[in-house]
């Protein structure tokens, strides 16, 4: 039975969860198999077993005896609610550390709350023993050899949990039990603290299988928590005159050197020193740097300096009394890892070097076009996951505001009170008493029933001042004629502001899910040929390779298939490969792992252009509040998108209208929508909801659309004012004669469409700089003598103040683009 068909019999659900990130490196959150300890005629393995759970409980006793200030006990039950399938074994050594403590019972208490959690949690909460096919639970068939580890698997946050509850009851016990003193509080509350975290630092030691742990950062993180935890818990214990804290942390630091490199090494040595003596702390970083430089050279040399400049340093610091403790710790570290790693280390490496030169090199090919389906798939998901998301965002933000436009606005509420005056007053003997002798209270009387209806959506006679209410015989009727006014305007409003309008229309709905698709198969069409020149070109790779396929129309992309985790330097490489042979460079993404255990890394055709730009606004002339300009630049994977929206009118109606724009283009073009679409479902929305109001809701338009890859842009204007670019020194000005969105039932855009280059200056203004003239020979020079020159920033503060000064009164909004290379 092969190692395939062993990992295969032995995965139950619940055992092999697996969490990709985006640098590539994998955590395996998997129980480790103990097979060959229970098979029979394994001397070895057994013996392996029993020193492993030795030296587990010996972190056990060593951490439940390490106090941390006032009393604290933590690392202990950080230990216990992190350990693997050998945690017996850690509770074991923590029950022995109580021994001698002063209530000892309460401590054993917690670890044993500590492990029947851990089991009662497993078993309930996060249980493996279910089948997800049938939803019912399966013991049968199980052994020792796969119900062990899996009852101490469980998710991390539960075992953070566990430890914080066991530290909590133990606090408690203490604080009653000592009269409640502030020593015990402090004790309790860094017991509670540094449990779970102990826990979650210890867990990434634990975790995953030995091989993978290698290759990840959080791996190295647990070992250093752990290593510092038992270098503080026996920094005053030492044997046969050798200081334990010393001679571990001296260890460490050579065993992170040799295998994880010199700054990982001279990280352990710094901490692990500064958990056992800070002032000592230099000589083993001294270690982790010597071990370096010489490791390649001799073993035996490393240990040597290291001897020396480590016994230099105590001497200096400590002076005589480094030759109890200290000295024979070094020297006995030393010794002891040159035969450590004569013996095991080197010995080992030398073995997988060799299995790996006996074994044969995968053959790299061009993977078949039905591989290409899970990734089209994925992408397919991802993009209408946007559009729906983008649709209900929409959704709840245009209820919102539709709510908010039920009630007519205060001219609505000012013109409807006229209007009942005017009708009724007509013929009125106190017509010129009220209107002319008492103008001024009587329009006082009118504003204040304005304010009235606006808040309560109805008046009474009570809301009249006494002065116009004794002498106006014909308030009834007046009252009733502005309450019916008012109730059919809101009705009126109700009916037509059809502001989810953008959700029932199915044309363009239906235009943008065909769209989606139709975009699929054209760009998940696999180049065969390309894929073929690829695999040859990559099998020559010292990293085996064993898989390729390119495909792309807008934006080429290539997958790579390995069966271990690349490196950095090996993506590099590959990245190189794949631009020699495909004539455009790339960028690598995130690497994933798949079901059958092989990684895939994507590389995607790089952007040739980059763009920075300069924005200003600047509101018209006795406007305090509202700008009815609103101005965006947004990037959606390889397009970038800019646009300049201005709302008809002023104030607050333009505001919202340019606002209501602004928040459409961006949403519905992110999701991945045409530009054409989402101007056609744009227009729709506001011209059915400036249907039946006494507003004009319409806005100009001026976007534009810009492929970093492909590098043309495209330029929708709809009622803008026009847009230049200035490339080499001349000025070029796109224009249309079109009308602004939201007033004809059919979309009024023009398209301009061009191949744009690095270099390339593109200004877009609203029409308050331009005035409205087609002709602006001001704007002409200032653009042709400080666009290149003055910089965008200083350009754009340019056109605002020429603009103020040629007596500009409306909304400014420029913006300005500067297209470059992105090498």
């Amino acid at each position: 039975m092969d190692r395939k068909q062993m990992e295969n019999e032995n995965r139950y659900d619940g055992m092999n969860e697996r969490a990709v990130v985006a640098d590539g490196s994998v955590r395996e959150h998997t129980a480790k198999k103990s097979e060959d300890v229970l098979k029979k005629g394994n001397p070895s393995a057994v013996l392996t077993e029993l020193f492993f759970g030795a030296m587990y409980a010996l972190w056990g006793y060593l951490l439940g005896a390490c106090a941390l200030p006032f009393g604290a006990y933590p690392f202990a039950i950080g230990l216990l609610s992190a350990a693997d399938r050998r945690a017996i074994y850690v509770f074991l050594g923590a029950c022995l550390s109580v021994v001698g403590m002063r209530d000892p019972w309460i401590r054993f208490a917690a670890y044993a709350v500590v492990l029947g959690i851990r089991i009662l949690v497993r078993c309930t909460l996060d249980s493996p023993f279910y089948d997800k096919t049938n939803k019912a639970k399966r013991m049968s068939e199980r052994t020792m050899r796969e119900i062990l580890p899996s009852l101490f698997s469980e998710h991390i946050n539960l075992r953070m949990t566990t430890a914080c509850i066991s530290a909590f009851l133990v606090g408690a016990y203490v604080l009653i039990r000592g009269g409640f003193l502030y020593y015990d509080l402090y004790g309790a509350l860094i017991a509670i603290a540094v449990a779970p975290l102990s826990t979650l630092f210890f867990s990434w030691f634990f975790d995953g299988n030995q091989k993978e742990k290698r290759n990840t950062y959080l791996s190295f993180l647990g070992f250093l928590s752990l290593a510092c935890a038992l270098v503080y818990a026996t920094r005053d214990l030492k044997f046969l005159g050798i200081s334990c804290a010393a001679f571990g942390a001296l260890f460490a630091s050579f065993y992170v050197t040799k295998t994880r490199g010199v700054l990982n090494g001279i990280l352990t040595g710094s901490l692990c020193g500064a958990c056992y003596i800070p002032v000592l702390a230099p000589l083993f970083a001294f270690g982790a740097i010597c071990g370096a430089l010489f490791f390649p050279v001799s073993v035996t040399l490393a240990v040597l300096t290291t001897f020396a400049a480590g016994s230099a340093w105590a001497l200096y610091v400590r002076g005589i009394g480094a030759l109890s403790g200290v000295l024979p710790a070094i020297l006995a570290a030393c010794l002891l890892y040159a035969v450590v790693d004569k013996m095991f280390l080197s010995q080992a490496k030398q073995t997988e070097k060799a299995r790996e030169e006996s074994e044969p090199k995968p053959e790299c090919r061009a993977m078949a076009a039905s591989e290409l389906d899970g990734i089209c798939l994925a992408d397919t998901a991802s993009r209408v996951k946007m559009i729906c998301e983008s649709f209900s965002s929409l959704s709840e933000v245009f209820e919102a505001m539709g709510r908010s436009m039920q009630k007519p606005s205060s001219e609505d509420l000012r013109r409807i009170c006229d209007n009942a005056f005017e009708s009724s007053c007509c013929g009125c003997a106190m017509r010129e008493i009220c209107w002319d002798e008492h103008y001024r209270a009587t329009d006082t009387e009118i504003g204040n029933l304005c304010s009235v209806l606006c808040r309560e959506g109805r008046v009474e006679r009570a809301c009249v001042g006494d002065a116009l209410s004794g002498r106006c015989s014909r308030l009834p009727d007046i009252l009733d004629e502005i309450n019916h006014n008012a109730s059919l305007h809101s009705a009126r409003i109700l009916q037509c502001d059809k502001t989810e309008i953008f959700a029932m229309d199915y044309a363009a709905i239906a235009d943008i899910l065909a769209q989606t698709m139709t975009r699929d198969q054209e760009e998940y069409l696999p180049d065969a040929e390309l894929s073929e020149k690829l695999a040859d070109a990559l099998c020559h790779l010292e990293e085996p390779l064993v898989g390729v396929m390119a495909w792309g129309n807008s934006r080429r992309r290539v997958v790579v298939r390995s069966q271990s985790l690349l490196s950095e330097n090996a993506l590099l490489e590959i990245a190189r490969v794949i631009e020699e042979t495909c004539a455009f460079s790339v960028s690598h993404g995130k690497t994933l792992r798949r079901a059958d255990g092989s990684y895939e890394t994507l590389f995607a055709e790089r952007e040739r252009l980059s763009v920075s730009f300069a924005r200003r606004t600047l509101r018209a002339d006795g406007e305090e509040e509202y700008c009815g300009d609103t101005v965006g630049v947004f990037r959606k994977d390889e397009t970038q998108y800019a646009f300049i929206s201005d709302g008809m009118g002023s104030g607050r109606d333009a505001a919202v209208t340019s606002g209501i724009c602004a928040l459409f283009l961006q949403k519905m073009l992110q999701a991945g929508n045409r530009c054409e679409t989402t101007l056609r479902m744009l227009n729709g929305f506001l011209r059915n909801k400036g249907d039946g109001s006494l507003h004009e809701c319409s806005a100009t338009v001026d976007l534009m659309e810009l492929d970093l890859i492909s590098m043309r842009a495209s330029f929708y204007k709809s009622g803008a004012a026009p847009t230049y670019v200035l490339r080499d020194g001349s000025l070029f000005k796109l224009r249309s004669k079109t009308l602004p969105v939201g007033i004809l039932k059919e979309m009024d855009t023009k398209r301009i469409s061009f191949d744009v280059r690095s270099g390339d200056v593109v200004v877009m203004v609203s029409d308050g700089v331009t005035q409205g003239r087609e002709e602006c020979p001001w704007l002409f020079d200032l653009l042709r003598n400080n666009a290149e020159n003055a910089g965008i920033e200083r350009t754009a503060d340019l056109v605002v103040q020429y603009a103020k000064s040629e007596g500009a009164s409306d909304d400014l909004s420029v913006l300005i683009l500067k297209i470059t290379s992105a090498d």
